[in-house]
């Protein structure tokens, strides 16, 4: 093959449409929940540090009985991931009896035992 064939086939493929990138879902449904029994549902850095909190979160209650589109009413202190690790314990760990339907409040409290 020449050169000039060598090239013209190199510029031709430079011009090929390109497939377009994938594109990362815009919504999951549903959280992804820990399979370690051991893990702690508590904020990392609220454990280090010793801070205890509560938050309420509002759901959605699926047909199945499983908790989902939470989102968080209150949290306190805010800032400190109480409201985020509420909705994953609500859409974890809570199962409504199947056939409700509507949505619910969940009050969680965090507290760290005493040492």
């Amino acid at each position: 093959m020449s050169v000039m064939a060598f090239a013209l086939l190199a510029m031709m493929a430079l011009d090929a449409p390109q497939s377009p990138a994938p594109v990362a879902p815009t919504t999951i449904s549903g959280p992804i929940c820990p399979n370690d029994p051991a893990f702690r549902y508590y904020p990392e850095r609220a454990a280090r540090v010793g801070t205890t909190g509560k938050a309420v979160v509002n759901c959605n209650i699926l047909s199945s009985g499983k908790l989902d589109q939470c989102v968080i009413v209150k949290e306190e202190p805010e800032g400190e991931g109480f409201g985020a690790t509420a909705i994953l314990m609500a859409q974890c760990l809570i199962k409504m009896k199947p056939g409700e339907s509507g949505r619910m409040n969940v009050p969680i409290r965090f507290d760290l035992p005493y040492p």
